[in-house]
Protein backbone atom coordinates (compact mmCIF):
# COMPACT_ATOMS: atom_id res chain seq x y z
CA UNK A 1 0.00 0.00 0.00
CA UNK A 2 1.54 3.27 -1.10
CA UNK A 3 0.97 6.43 0.89
CA UNK A 4 2.14 9.86 -0.27
CA UNK A 5 3.58 11.72 2.72
CA UNK A 6 4.52 14.98 1.08
CA UNK A 7 4.14 16.95 -2.14
CA UNK A 8 5.97 15.45 -5.06
CA UNK A 9 8.29 17.47 -7.24
CA UNK A 10 7.57 17.08 -10.94
CA UNK A 11 10.55 15.91 -12.94
CA UNK A 12 10.51 14.78 -16.54
CA UNK A 13 12.06 11.42 -17.37
CA UNK A 14 14.73 11.60 -20.05
CA UNK A 15 14.47 9.39 -23.09
CA UNK A 16 17.02 6.61 -23.48
CA UNK A 17 17.74 7.40 -27.13
CA UNK A 18 20.37 10.09 -27.90
CA UNK A 19 19.13 13.52 -29.08
CA UNK A 20 19.93 12.88 -32.74
CA UNK A 21 17.85 15.78 -34.07
CA UNK A 22 19.83 18.28 -32.02
CA UNK A 23 23.08 16.80 -33.32
CA UNK A 24 21.73 17.11 -36.88
CA UNK A 25 20.91 20.79 -36.30
CA UNK A 26 24.46 21.41 -35.07
CA UNK A 27 25.94 19.63 -38.10
CA UNK A 28 23.67 21.59 -40.46
CA UNK A 29 24.78 24.86 -38.86
CA UNK A 30 28.41 23.87 -39.47
CA UNK A 31 27.70 22.98 -43.12
CA UNK A 32 25.96 26.29 -43.84
CA UNK A 33 28.79 28.16 -42.14
CA UNK A 34 31.31 26.43 -44.43
CA UNK A 35 29.23 27.42 -47.46
CA UNK A 36 29.26 31.06 -46.37
CA UNK A 37 32.97 30.97 -45.55
CA UNK A 38 33.76 29.45 -48.94
CA UNK A 39 32.01 32.32 -50.74
CA UNK A 40 34.26 34.87 -48.99
CA UNK A 41 31.79 37.62 -49.80
CA UNK A 42 29.00 39.46 -48.01
CA UNK A 43 26.96 39.22 -51.19
CA UNK A 44 26.32 35.52 -50.47
CA UNK A 45 24.66 36.46 -47.18
CA UNK A 46 22.65 39.25 -48.85
CA UNK A 47 21.51 36.87 -51.58
CA UNK A 48 20.33 34.08 -49.27
CA UNK A 49 19.38 35.85 -46.01
CA UNK A 50 15.90 36.83 -44.90
CA UNK A 51 14.79 40.33 -45.91
CA UNK A 52 11.26 41.46 -45.05
CA UNK A 53 10.87 43.63 -48.16
CA UNK A 54 11.98 40.78 -50.41
CA UNK A 55 9.65 38.35 -48.63
CA UNK A 56 6.59 40.53 -49.22
CA UNK A 57 7.53 41.05 -52.86
CA UNK A 58 7.94 37.30 -53.32
CA UNK A 59 4.60 36.68 -51.61
CA UNK A 60 2.86 39.08 -54.02
CA UNK A 61 4.21 37.11 -56.99
CA UNK A 62 3.58 33.79 -55.17
CA UNK A 63 7.24 32.89 -55.40
CA UNK A 64 7.05 30.55 -52.40
CA UNK A 65 10.23 28.66 -53.30
CA UNK A 66 12.30 31.83 -52.86
CA UNK A 67 10.73 32.46 -49.44
CA UNK A 68 11.41 28.87 -48.37
CA UNK A 69 15.03 29.19 -49.52
CA UNK A 70 15.53 32.40 -47.55
CA UNK A 71 14.02 30.94 -44.39
CA UNK A 72 15.94 27.67 -44.72
CA UNK A 73 19.32 29.35 -45.13
CA UNK A 74 18.66 32.08 -42.58
CA UNK A 75 17.89 29.61 -39.80
CA UNK A 76 21.44 28.23 -39.91
CA UNK A 77 23.69 30.97 -41.33
CA UNK A 78 26.38 32.44 -39.06
CA UNK A 79 28.62 35.40 -39.79
CA UNK A 80 31.93 34.21 -38.32
CA UNK A 81 33.56 31.50 -36.23
CA UNK A 82 32.64 33.10 -32.91
CA UNK A 83 28.93 33.29 -33.68
CA UNK A 84 29.12 29.72 -34.97
CA UNK A 85 30.62 28.50 -31.68
CA UNK A 86 27.97 30.36 -29.65
CA UNK A 87 25.14 29.01 -31.81
CA UNK A 88 26.42 25.43 -31.61
CA UNK A 89 26.85 25.62 -27.84
CA UNK A 90 23.36 26.90 -27.08
CA UNK A 91 21.77 24.56 -29.64
CA UNK A 92 23.42 21.78 -27.67
CA UNK A 93 22.47 23.18 -24.22
CA UNK A 94 18.80 23.79 -24.95
CA UNK A 95 18.27 21.24 -27.73
CA UNK A 96 19.59 18.16 -25.94
CA UNK A 97 17.71 19.02 -22.75
CA UNK A 98 14.37 19.64 -24.47
CA UNK A 99 14.63 16.75 -26.93
CA UNK A 100 15.60 14.26 -24.22
CA UNK A 101 12.49 15.18 -22.22
CA UNK A 102 9.99 15.62 -25.04
CA UNK A 103 11.14 12.75 -27.24
CA UNK A 104 11.73 12.95 -30.98
CA UNK A 105 8.07 13.13 -32.04
CA UNK A 106 7.18 16.13 -29.88
CA UNK A 107 10.54 17.79 -30.50
CA UNK A 108 9.77 17.85 -34.25
CA UNK A 109 6.75 20.03 -33.49
CA UNK A 110 8.92 22.45 -31.52
CA UNK A 111 11.45 22.55 -34.37
CA UNK A 112 8.94 23.13 -37.16
CA UNK A 113 7.28 25.89 -35.14
CA UNK A 114 10.61 27.52 -34.23
CA UNK A 115 11.92 27.37 -37.79
CA UNK A 116 8.91 29.14 -39.31
CA UNK A 117 6.58 31.14 -37.04
CA UNK A 118 9.19 33.54 -35.57
CA UNK A 119 10.23 34.53 -39.11
CA UNK A 120 6.64 35.38 -39.98
CA UNK A 121 6.52 37.57 -36.88
CA UNK A 122 9.85 39.16 -37.83
CA UNK A 123 8.59 39.98 -41.33
CA UNK A 124 5.54 41.84 -40.02
CA UNK A 125 7.58 43.47 -37.26
CA UNK A 126 10.14 44.74 -39.79
CA UNK A 127 7.52 46.08 -42.20
CA UNK A 128 5.46 47.82 -39.50
CA UNK A 129 8.61 49.19 -37.82
CA UNK A 130 7.01 52.25 -36.21
CA UNK A 131 5.79 50.77 -32.90
CA UNK A 132 9.33 49.85 -31.92
CA UNK A 133 11.15 53.15 -32.48
CA UNK A 134 11.53 53.58 -28.72
CA UNK A 135 13.59 50.37 -28.39
CA UNK A 136 17.36 51.03 -28.18
CA UNK A 137 19.55 49.64 -30.97
CA UNK A 138 16.60 48.97 -33.29
CA UNK A 139 17.41 50.15 -36.80
CA UNK A 140 14.86 52.28 -38.69
CA UNK A 141 15.81 50.37 -41.86
CA UNK A 142 14.44 47.04 -40.63
CA UNK A 143 12.48 46.26 -43.86
CA UNK A 144 15.75 46.28 -45.81
CA UNK A 145 18.06 44.57 -43.32
CA UNK A 146 19.23 41.01 -43.96
CA UNK A 147 18.41 38.76 -41.01
CA UNK A 148 20.02 35.39 -40.38
CA UNK A 149 21.21 33.10 -37.62
CA UNK A 150 19.77 30.30 -35.47
CA UNK A 151 18.92 32.73 -32.64
CA UNK A 152 15.15 32.61 -33.18
CA UNK A 153 15.17 28.80 -33.21
CA UNK A 154 17.27 28.78 -30.03
CA UNK A 155 14.88 31.27 -28.39
CA UNK A 156 12.03 28.84 -29.15
CA UNK A 157 13.99 25.99 -27.57
CA UNK A 158 14.84 28.24 -24.63
CA UNK A 159 11.15 28.91 -24.00
CA UNK A 160 10.50 25.18 -23.84
CA UNK A 161 13.62 24.69 -21.71
CA UNK A 162 12.32 27.23 -19.17
CA UNK A 163 9.28 25.01 -18.60
CA UNK A 164 10.79 21.53 -18.81
CA UNK A 165 14.16 21.84 -17.09
CA UNK A 166 13.61 23.89 -13.90
CA UNK A 167 11.73 21.63 -11.43
CA UNK A 168 7.99 22.21 -11.26
CA UNK A 169 6.52 21.79 -7.76
CA UNK A 170 3.06 20.30 -8.13
CA UNK A 171 1.09 18.78 -5.26
CA UNK A 172 0.02 15.31 -6.31
CA UNK A 173 -0.54 14.04 -2.75
CA UNK A 174 -4.17 15.04 -2.49
CA UNK A 175 -3.57 16.49 0.98
CA UNK A 176 -2.36 13.27 2.62
CA UNK A 177 -1.80 13.71 6.40
CA UNK A 178 1.58 13.39 8.10
CA UNK A 179 2.43 9.99 9.61
CA UNK A 180 1.57 9.42 13.26
CA UNK A 181 4.27 10.51 15.67
CA UNK A 182 5.69 13.14 13.29
CA UNK A 183 5.40 16.45 15.10
CA UNK A 184 7.97 18.58 13.32
CA UNK A 185 8.22 18.94 9.59
CA UNK A 186 11.19 17.08 8.19
CA UNK A 187 13.87 19.15 6.53
CA UNK A 188 14.30 18.25 2.89
CA UNK A 189 17.77 17.36 1.75
CA UNK A 190 18.83 19.23 -1.38
CA UNK A 191 20.64 16.99 -3.88
CA UNK A 192 24.32 17.76 -4.42
CA UNK A 193 23.82 18.59 -8.10
CA UNK A 194 21.19 21.20 -7.16
CA UNK A 195 23.38 22.74 -4.45
CA UNK A 196 26.56 23.05 -6.51
CA UNK A 197 25.46 22.73 -10.13
CA UNK A 198 24.66 25.60 -12.46
CA UNK A 199 21.14 26.91 -12.22
CA UNK A 200 19.22 26.48 -15.51
CA UNK A 201 18.47 30.21 -15.53
CA UNK A 202 22.20 30.89 -15.87
CA UNK A 203 22.06 29.45 -19.40
CA UNK A 204 18.91 31.42 -20.20
CA UNK A 205 20.50 34.67 -19.03
CA UNK A 206 23.76 33.92 -20.84
CA UNK A 207 22.01 33.35 -24.16
CA UNK A 208 19.92 36.53 -23.81
CA UNK A 209 23.08 38.55 -23.15
CA UNK A 210 24.88 36.89 -26.08
CA UNK A 211 21.98 37.57 -28.47
CA UNK A 212 21.71 41.20 -27.39
CA UNK A 213 25.45 41.65 -27.91
CA UNK A 214 25.36 39.98 -31.31
CA UNK A 215 22.35 42.08 -32.36
CA UNK A 216 24.10 45.30 -31.32
CA UNK A 217 27.44 44.34 -32.88
CA UNK A 218 25.92 43.41 -36.25
CA UNK A 219 24.05 46.70 -36.51
CA UNK A 220 27.12 48.68 -35.44
CA UNK A 221 29.71 46.89 -37.60
CA UNK A 222 27.82 45.65 -40.66
CA UNK A 223 24.90 48.12 -40.84
CA UNK A 224 22.89 45.96 -43.25
CA UNK A 225 22.87 42.67 -41.29
CA UNK A 226 21.05 41.62 -38.11
CA UNK A 227 20.17 38.41 -36.28
CA UNK A 228 16.73 39.24 -34.82
CA UNK A 229 14.31 41.89 -33.62
CA UNK A 230 13.05 42.30 -30.09
CA UNK A 231 9.47 41.39 -30.93
CA UNK A 232 10.45 38.27 -32.92
CA UNK A 233 12.69 37.07 -30.07
CA UNK A 234 9.86 37.53 -27.55
CA UNK A 235 7.44 35.75 -29.88
CA UNK A 236 9.83 32.82 -30.34
CA UNK A 237 10.35 32.47 -26.58
CA UNK A 238 6.62 32.65 -25.93
CA UNK A 239 5.98 30.06 -28.63
CA UNK A 240 8.35 27.53 -27.08
CA UNK A 241 7.01 28.26 -23.61
CA UNK A 242 3.39 27.79 -24.72
CA UNK A 243 4.09 24.46 -26.43
CA UNK A 244 6.01 23.03 -23.49
CA UNK A 245 3.51 24.37 -20.95
CA UNK A 246 0.63 22.70 -22.82
CA UNK A 247 2.52 19.40 -22.70
CA UNK A 248 3.24 19.93 -19.01
CA UNK A 249 -0.41 20.56 -18.15
CA UNK A 250 -1.41 17.47 -20.13
CA UNK A 251 1.12 15.37 -18.21
CA UNK A 252 0.05 16.67 -14.79
CA UNK A 253 -3.61 16.15 -15.69
CA UNK A 254 -2.86 12.48 -16.20
CA UNK A 255 -1.82 12.01 -12.57
CA UNK A 256 -4.91 13.37 -10.82
CA UNK A 257 -5.62 9.84 -9.55
CA UNK A 258 -2.63 10.10 -7.19
CA UNK A 259 0.95 8.95 -6.70
CA UNK A 260 0.06 5.26 -7.10
CA UNK A 261 -0.67 5.86 -10.76
CA UNK A 262 2.63 7.76 -11.15
CA UNK A 263 4.59 4.90 -9.62
CA UNK A 264 2.82 2.32 -11.79
CA UNK A 265 3.55 4.21 -14.99
CA UNK A 266 7.16 4.76 -13.93
CA UNK A 267 7.65 1.01 -13.38
CA UNK A 268 5.93 0.24 -16.68
CA UNK A 269 8.24 2.56 -18.64
CA UNK A 270 11.29 1.14 -16.88
CA UNK A 271 10.33 -2.34 -18.03
CA UNK A 272 9.64 -1.17 -21.59
CA UNK A 273 13.06 0.50 -21.69
CA UNK A 274 14.55 -2.92 -20.91
CA UNK A 275 13.02 -4.23 -24.18
CA UNK A 276 10.17 -5.97 -22.38
CA UNK A 277 7.01 -6.18 -24.49
CA UNK A 278 4.16 -3.86 -23.56
CA UNK A 279 1.92 -6.70 -22.44
CA UNK A 280 4.65 -8.25 -20.28
CA UNK A 281 5.48 -4.81 -18.84
CA UNK A 282 1.83 -4.37 -17.83
CA UNK A 283 1.76 -7.82 -16.22
CA UNK A 284 5.07 -7.21 -14.43
CA UNK A 285 3.94 -3.84 -13.08
CA UNK A 286 0.62 -5.25 -11.87
CA UNK A 287 2.33 -8.20 -10.19
CA UNK A 288 5.02 -6.03 -8.51
CA UNK A 289 2.54 -3.50 -7.12
CA UNK A 290 -0.34 -5.83 -6.34
CA UNK A 291 -2.70 -4.09 -8.76
CA UNK A 292 -5.26 -5.49 -11.19
CA UNK A 293 -3.78 -5.93 -14.64
CA UNK A 294 -6.77 -4.18 -16.22
CA UNK A 295 -6.18 -1.11 -14.03
CA UNK A 296 -2.53 -0.82 -15.10
CA UNK A 297 -3.48 -1.30 -18.76
CA UNK A 298 -6.13 1.46 -18.47
CA UNK A 299 -3.58 3.88 -16.96
CA UNK A 300 -1.03 3.10 -19.66
CA UNK A 301 -3.57 3.52 -22.46
CA UNK A 302 -4.83 6.88 -21.16
CA UNK A 303 -1.27 8.15 -20.66
CA UNK A 304 -0.06 7.43 -24.20
CA UNK A 305 1.28 10.49 -25.98
CA UNK A 306 1.93 12.41 -22.76
CA UNK A 307 5.24 13.40 -21.22
CA UNK A 308 6.89 10.84 -19.00
CA UNK A 309 7.23 11.97 -15.39
CA UNK A 310 9.75 10.45 -13.01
Amino acid sequence: MYQQQESRKINFAEQKSPPMMTYMLICLTMVIYCMGAASRSDSWFAQNAFQAQKVFESAKTMNWSEICTMVSYSNFMTMNLWTLIGAMYFLWVFGTSVESRLGANRFIFVLVSGLTIPWVVLAFDAMMNNPWHFVPFESPDKPFLFYFGPNLLIFTMMGAYAVLTPPKKVDLSGGAPKPKGEIFKKKKQTPVQERFGLNPWVFVSAFCVLSAGEHTAMLALYKTFDCLTLFSALAATGLGYAIANALLQSAVEGFKDGPLKMEALKRYHELVDLDVSQEDAIKGTARAMGLPKEQVRDWVTKNKGRLRIS
